[in-house]
């Protein structure tokens, strides 16, 4: 990468002389190369970020329309121009990281915008006032995970694993626990004003007594394609 011949001189009050390291006069001079690597791995994370982000779209048939850089660091033009190399120009994109590498398809796909709007670090105070002004803006947000409870179902050999078979006597039949019914989809519009709600029903033998109150276990799934059991691990917990 080609850089600039710019110094930068960042205060260090107090600081000692030493020229080897560049500091001189409560100063310490840095080149934009410099500057650039230090930043790298910040920029590495980003990258990484947004190519999980295009692989997860991918996987469910979706492909990026483009990146909108905000906030502090969103009008730095390093930032730009790697994101725009990566995942914007046409020519094939370098290797940021080992991450990002493992992470890429055997098919790139589509290339997708990656827009720098003036003043980007003005973007949150910008949102405040209007959320403050206008209450109304934002009606709807996409859902980030899938939520969901835990329920039992009738046994099905075909789809249930042996583990979670058992017997209900109040049924009397063979059940599946551990089930999962999903309420919120990933990428589902959820009103903001709203509440989700669903209905489930709760049996027990009332021979054996009864609880005063009961309370669902919620399961929240970040994977790509939401599991029908539970599978506590990383892309699916319960929520606490």
């Amino acid at each position: 990468t080609t850089y600039d011949k710019k110094k930068y001189h960042v205060p260090f009050p107090g600081a000692a002389d030493d020229l080897a390291i560049g500091i001189e006069d409560g100063f310490l001079t840095v080149s934009t190369a410099e500057i650039a690597e230090i930043f790298r791995p910040i920029v590495n994370g980003v990258i990484d970020l947004v190519e999980r982000q295009r692989i997860i779209l991918a996987a469910n048939h979706k492909t990026p329309k483009g990146v909108i850089l905000v906030g502090g660091f969103g009008q730095s033009n390093y930032l730009f121009r790697c994101l725009k190399q990566r995942f914007a120009d046409e020519a094939p994109p370098p290797t940021y990281t080992q991450a990002a590498n493992n992470l890429v398809p055997e098919s790139e796909g589509p290339r997708f915008m990656v827009l720098q709007p003036e003043n980007p670090w003005t973007a949150v105070v910008s949102g405040a006032v209007m959320s403050g002004l206008e209450k109304d803006v934002v009606v709807s947000r996409k859902a980030r995970r899938y939520y969901g409870v835990v329920v039992s179902r009738k046994w099905d050999a075909a789809t249930h694993s042996l583990e979670n078979k058992h017997w209900s006597t109040i049924r009397s039949e063979w059940r599946a626990r551990n089930q999962i019914s999903w309420c919120i989809e990933k990428g589902q519009s959820v009103p903001v004003d709203q509440p989700v709600l669903f209905g489930f029903s709760h049996q027990w033998d009332f021979d054996n007594g009864y609880p005063a109150t009961v309370e669902p276990r919620i399961i929240v799934s970040n994977a790509a394609s939401a599991p029908s059991g539970i599978v506590i691990r990383v892309e699916c917990k319960t929520l606490q």
